[in-house]
């Protein structure tokens, strides 16, 4: 009898359900594929190592994607907070360094020139 298979969402290509299974992961691009409720299969006793030896993947997907976006969210944030703070630096620091260059040629002119007038 052959394996009854199921195309995959992503990219189409045959994915075999396991025994017991009600996801399992593409071989060709690796995204997780929902078994049709009609293409599922009962676990047969004594199997249920076997069939999870087969899919080892399956185990690695079952972690909770609010887990990986809490896990995720504080680096986002920072990144977000240090792109925020360069681009107001760098739209304020040519404007800082034109001010700060025309104070100090003011000072030094009143400088010079209170030295000029100390002298005569």
């Amino acid at each position: 009898m052959p394996a009854k298979t199921f195309p995959c969402t992503s990219c189409g290509a045959p994915v075999k359900p396991y025994p017991g299974a009600i996801r399992t992961v593409c071989a060709y691009c690796g995204s997780t594929a929902t078994i049709p409720k009609d293409m599922r299969q009962t676990a047969e006793p004594g199997h249920g190592k076997e069939s999870q030896a087969r899919a080892p993947a399956e185990n690695k997907l079952d972690i909770k994607l609010t887990e990986i976006t809490e896990k995720v969210q504080p680096v986002a944030i920072k990144a977000y907070n240090a792109f925020w703070l360069w681009t107001i630096i760098r739209r304020f620091l040519p404007g800082c360094l034109i001010a700060l260059a025309i104070l100090c040629a003011l000072v030094c002119m009143l400088t010079l020139g209170g030295l000029f007038l100390i002298r005569q």
